[in-house]
Parts: C-alpha cells; sequence; structure tokens
C-alpha cells in the first residue's frame, strides 16, 4: 500500500444553544427560589417524604425558635403538638394520593419554649419528570392573632348572649311589672309615689344598660337579639 495523504479534515458542529438557554433559565429559576425561600416572610422548610426537615428557611426558624441545625435533626411530626400528631400520618398519606399534591391545613405546634404556635400548614409535593414524588415544601403562617381574635369574638358572643337571655330580660320583666303594678295602684303619700317612680326609671335605666353592654360587646348582633333600636 502506498503513502496516505490526507486530503482534507472533517469537522461536525452541534448546535447546543438551546442547552445552554435551558441551563441559564433552569439556573435563573433555581435562584429566584432560593432567594423567595430564604428572604419569605412566612416559614418555609423543604421536607423528605419520611417528614424529616432537609432545608429551612430563617422565618421557619425564628417561629419555632430553634435554630437551622437543631430543625434538621426534626421530623415535622416531633414539633407537632401532641394533640395534631395523629393527624399527620394521614395528612401526608391524604397530600401524596391528592391529584394536587397540595393541601391545607390548621395546626398546632411546640415552640422550643413550649409554647402553643397556632399556623396554616399548606403542603406541596414536588416530583420529578416521570411523576414520582421526590419531597415536600411546607409553608407555615403564624396565625396566633388571628386565633385570639377568633376566640375573643366568640367569647363576647356568648355573653352577649347570656347578658341578652339574662339580665337584660329580667331588668325588661321588672319594667313591665312595675308598669303595670303603678298603672293600677297610685301610693297616696308624695314619698310613696316618688319611690315607685324612682324604682320605674331604674328599671327602665337596667334595661337601657344591658341594651348598651350587648350593643358594645357583639353590635352586629343586635339584630338577632331583636335589640336594635
Amino acid at each position: 500500500m502506498g503513502d496516505l495523504a490526507v486530503a482534507g479534515r472533517l469537522m461536525v458542529l452541534t448546535d447546543i444553544t438551546e442547552h445552554k438557554l435551558a441551563e441559564r433559565v433552569l439556573r435563573a429559576s433555581e435562584e429566584r427560589f432560593r432567594h423567595i425561600f430564604e428572604e419569605a416572610p412566612i416559614g418555609m422548610a423543604v421536607v423528605g417524604l419520611d417528614g424529616r426537615l432537609l432545608q429551612v428557611n430563617k422565618a421557619f426558624c425564628e417561629m419555632l425558635g430553634y435554630d437551622e441545625e437543631e430543625l434538621t435533626a426534626c421530623t415535622l411530626s416531633s414539633l407537632t403538638h401532641p394533640d395534631d400528631v395523629a393527624n399527620d400520618g394521614h395528612l401526608l398519606e391524604q397530600v401524596l394520593e391528592e391529584t394536587n399534591s397540595s393541601h391545607k391545613v390548621e395546626k398546632r405546634y411546640l415552640k422550643k419554649n413550649r409554647e402553643t404556635l397556632w399556623a396554616d400548614l399548606t403542603t406541596t409535593i414536588l416530583h420529578n419528570q416521570d411523576g414520582h414524588a421526590l419531597y415536600g415544601l411546607v409553608m407555615l403562617e403564624n396565625i396566633i392573632e388571628r386565633k385570639r381574635a377568633k376566640l375573643l369574638e366568640e367569647e363576647r358572643h356568648h355573653v352577649a348572649y347570656e347578658l341578652h337571655d339574662g339580665l337584660a330580660q329580667v331588668a325588661a320583666s321588672a319594667h313591665q311589672h312595675l308598669q303595670a303594678f303603678a298603672s293600677h295602684y297610685r301610693p297616696h303619700s308624695p314619698r310613696a309615689r316618688q319611690e315607685l317612680e324612682r324604682a320605674l326609671e331604674l328599671a327602665q335605666l337596667s334595661v337601657r344598660e344591658a341594651r348598651r353592654l350587648i350593643a358594645g360587646l357583639r353590635p352586629t348582633a343586635l339584630d338577632d337579639f331583636g335589640l336594635a333600636t
């Protein structure tokens, strides 16, 4: 065989512009998520399918009073209030089974100082391209002030009903009986007439005061009580 001479070169070029663009978009998306995760005003955490906390943000730490290292050694259930622990397993099963893989529930947690934290828990399961669950993203929103306001409103409502069905009814009945008595019996002495008139005034004042208290406790319920003026 004779010597082989190089007649030319063959170059193969593959256009990877689209691939590089996809990588840049993915990196930008991951960076945005990281920024949102770290700076979010609500508690956020990445949770394994076994319930173990894999990553937590600053707000999550502040809400529960633990540092990041302590929390990533915990499971979400271990932070849950004892009265709500039984629901955790059912909640995870429900989230995994639902097609939208997201669920919101109100529940209690125990802070490091053993105080109770009421929170809205939103859990979202993230999947890979094949549809297999990878991990969960949980968001905690502190609702303790909302719970306090609700409990206060319920107490005010209860007291208003008690006033209406108790004190207000007694005062109104006493006033009616005194009016009936005064219409059938007119005392002869000026002193007796003054005392009767004073008793009528006090009874009427008691009715007005009961109405005022009810209005202050539960203004929106006046129509229900039949005491609107």
